[in-house]
């Protein structure tokens, strides 16, 4: 696998776990969010409504009593507030009665309804007692029967409010169950992302650099001539290639090295016409053992000739001066070689001379060893 791809995947873990985790976060907060409208905009205004009919039955029963207390001319103001308060507890039934849809919920509206049923009825019987001006009836009539369906009726309402509550409660411990699981859920995440990120990172980074310190570490044994290196070429990545890479250039030193090593052995043992394969190598290193190779002939070829030379003129076969150009050393041996010539050409001539009784000639040393020219000479002298 690529570097590059290695990094492109661990990213995209990373970025989809943290998609994950914001996923996760904006549905519970989705929820939470629904949980909270829930008590506010729902379950908190029948609370509302209901602590309203609470208030408004009292009112009534201060309105009762008050009718009892005043005379007839505010008698009338009083009943007409109790039958205020009763259409605005009218409206407050009719609202929970069509937002209340559980089932206990409905059960317990219900019993709200009775309740106002009966205490309704037993208003209107106070009323009419109150405005026949029987004060003393209505009075006990308030104490005795109104007292008791008010109570009920207010006892409903309290059983409604406490289920109102409990819902509201249980809508709170739900977001607060939310909000505790979202955030064990988030951490948990993030614990995970954080691992997955250092185990990435690790892994891609120990990807690279260990393959990367394995070729310094065999570039640094390569230029110091160590050619003993061993490389994991095994990896599918850019490490690997460059690894195959090192591989095949170490290779190819040592089979550059074990070639010029057969020349060295080839020419120490004579072999001088061995020749390096050049079918083995490429580019640079195809031209290095071309060169070798070149550098041999440029050696062996005035060493063949001196050889034949040498060879030629210890048969009494005296060659042509050799008219080839050479440099350095070369050149020199050519200059002797072509001496070597001229002076053997001379003597030649000169026992030609003397075969045929000519001995008007003059041939001097060539050096205090040139035992030849002394010996012709001494011949000369003898037969003269």
């Amino acid at each position: 696998m690529k570097i590059g791809l290695k990094l492109s995947l661990g990213y995209t873990i990373l970025v989809l776990l943290l998609i994950v985790v914001s996923i996760i976060s904006i549905i519970n907060l989705g929820s939470i969010n629904k949980d909270i409208d829930d008590v506010i905009y729902d379950k908190f205004p029948k609370t509302v409504r209901a602590n309203d009919m609470i208030d408004n039955i009292n009112l009534i029963a201060r309105a009762m009593r008050n009718a009892i207390l005043y005379d007839s001319t505010q008698r009338q103001e009083q009943i007409n507030r109790v039958d205020s308060a009763r259409n605005q507890i009218l409206a407050d039934i009719a609202y929970l009665d069509s937002t209340i849809t559980t089932v206990e919920g409905r059960e317990l509206m219900q019993e709200v309804k009775n309740a106002r049923q009966n205490y309704v009825g037993d208003q209107e019987e106070f009323g009419k007692l109150a405005l026949s001006n029987k004060t003393a009836e209505a009075s006990l009539f308030l104490q005795n029967e109104v007292r008791k369906t008010q109570n009920d009726y207010i006892l409903a309402i309290e059983h409604l409010l406490d289920f109102q509550d409990k819902l509201m409660n249980e809508s709170g411990a739900s977001a607060s169950g939310l909000v505790s699981s979202s955030t064990t859920m988030i951490i948990i995440l993030l614990v995970i992302s954080v691992l997955l990120a250092i185990i990435i990172t690790v892994y891609v980074t120990r990807s690279i650099t260990k393959p990367i310190s394995e070729v310094i570490a065999a570039a640094d044994k390569i230029a110091v001539g160590d050619m003993n290196v061993n490389l994991n070429t095994k990896s599918k990545d850019e490490t690997g290639i460059l690894s195959k890479s090192m591989k095949k250039m170490s290779d190819n030193i040592v089979t550059m090295i074990t070639v010029t090593n057969k020349l060295s052995e080839d020419a120490s043992n004579g072999k001088l016409d061995s020749r390096a394969d050049l079918t083995q190598f490429q580019g640079e290193y195809k031209s290095l053992v071309g060169g070798i190779n070149n550098t041999l002939d440029a050696v062996i070829k005035p060493l063949n000739v001196t050889a034949e030379y040498v060879d030629r003129i210890s048969k009494g076969d005296i060659p042509a001066k050799i008219t080839d150009v050479y440099k350095g050393d070369f050149n020199e041996i050519k200059n002797n070689l072509n001496s070597l010539i001229d002076a053997t050409n001379n003597i030649s001539d000169i026992l030609e001379k003397v075969a045929n009784g000519d001995l008007y000639f003059d041939i001097k040393e060539r050096s205090s060893n040139d035992t030849l020219i002394r010996s012709i000479n001494v011949v000369k002298k003898n037969i003269n």
